[in-house]
């Protein structure tokens, strides 16, 4: 039988439970974004009344020129070869299922909001019958985002989007990192990697299967830098490229693979391998399992890869020079519990999280936080607020 706790620990365990306060102790911009936002009077912590928030709690905005990451969606399905779900409004259901995050990780002691201007532009309006012309003017705004010196984060929409980070890649690329050819990595279930002899869509520039071999063919994709997870061994992956990408060099990672040498070992192969490269990052859901997965994916093959295997092989970027993101083929009119679509929202903030610890680099180590034009706020105390003079008293003190 164990002895009873000693009166001195059971002391100071008392004097904890009265006086220690989580919110002051915890990582410095995790810490400083919470004070702030309770000095604001913004409710970051509570999930009710949040409609004039965006992705993650961060604000609504149309500036893109004063912002250092933009957050977008853009919703075309016109290309899914199976179901699309609602996939013109899945930005909207991520954003919603976002809600609930409380937006900073104690981990890497990463508050976006704190340490960058994040700004969610809302949805590109997609208009017509013409799946060119949707691209187009999508990449209209991808290039006043990477005009502006921003970096992003996308949600689909189909995997098609993957032209707009692309393209947005590559931009940012020619303005911070001299032009050099991209590395990074692919989620999907298939190999997306269509030349212009398997275009099924003669004549079309664009399609949601060939943005990676158009980029390599164009010299600002690297493919020994580049790679792709979770593909199928049988099915569609044949005919929209797996063979393509096998002659350009691609590593191709099968879901058994990682079941049997373990995501982090290949994690770290990804992190060696892009080194200095500015990195993209392109998700297409359907590379997940579907048991796994939970609903809510716009092509249900079996046998993919889990959420964890995802998570542990996109943290590969931390560190890099990662500078944009896609997220494709939610379909959240077939994710039944909305469970899917709260795992979507939760990858995308980890996303955003390191993102912005490439653009915090970029900028000099200088917090440049988020401003919020709408405090619509109506609780009745802040999360913190108790706090705040004990706060100021820290930062003054350069704690």
């Amino acid at each position: 039988m164990a002895k009873q706790i000693s009166p001195e620990r059971l002391a100071r365990y008392r004097e904890i439970n009265q006086t220690h306060n989580s919110t002051l102790n915890a990582p410095p911009n995790c810490r400083d974004y919470l004070m702030r936002m309770a000095e604001e009077k913004i409710d970051v912590v509570r999930s009710h009344n949040l409609t004039y928030f965006g992705f993650a709690k961060a604000p609504y905005s149309p500036d893109i020129e004063g912002a250092d990451i933009v957050v977008v969606g853009m919703g075309p399905d016109y290309g899914t070869h199976q179901e699309t779900g609602d996939m013109r409004h899945a930005p909207q259901y991520i954003r919603f299922r976002s809600k609930n995050i409380v937006p900073v990780n104690d981990e890497w002691d990463i508050a976006p909001m704190e340490m960058c201007r994040v700004h969610d532009i809302g949805d590109i309006n997609i208009q017509g019958m013409d799946a060119q012309d949707q691209v187009k003017y999508g990449m209209e705004w991808v290039e006043k985002i990477a005009d502006a010196g921003a970096l992003l984060l996308i949600f689909g929409g189909e995997h098609t989007i993957a032209h707009l980070a692309g393209h947005h890649a590559k931009m940012i690329s020619d303005r911070y990192y001299d032009g050099a050819p991209l590395g990074g990595i692919c989620f999907d279930g298939h190999a997306d990697m269509m030349t212009n002899v398997d275009n099924y869509m003669p004549g079309s520039e664009y399609n949601n299967a060939n943005f990676f071999a158009k980029a390599i063919s164009e010299g600002w994709l690297d493919p020994e830098r580049f790679f792709m997870f979770g593909m199928h061994d049988w099915g569609i992956s044949v005919p929209v490229g797996v063979s393509a990408a096998r002659e350009f060099g691609v590593r191709q990672v099968r879901p058994r693979e990682v079941e049997e040498k373990g995501a982090r070992y290949f994690a770290d192969m990804v992190h060696e391998a892009i080194g200095d490269s500015p990195a993209w990052l392109s998700v297409d859901l359907d590379g997940l399992d579907t048991v796994g997965a939970g609903g809510g994916l716009s092509a249900r093959d079996g046998f993919g890869l889990m959420w964890r295997e995802y998570r542990t092989l996109a943290r590969a970027m931390k560190g890099l020079n990662f500078v944009a993101a896609d997220i494709s083929e939610y379909a959240p009119a077939k994710d039944v519990n909305g469970a899917n679509g709260i795992t979507v929202a939760n990858f995308g903030f980890e996303i955003l999280c390191m993102l912005t610890d490439n653009k915090w680099r970029l900028n000099g180590g200088v917090n440049h936080p988020t401003q919020y034009p709408i405090k619509l706020s109506n609780s009745p105390t802040y999360f913190g607020e108790d706090f705040l003079d004990e706060w100021k008293r820290m930062k003054a003190e350069g704690r």
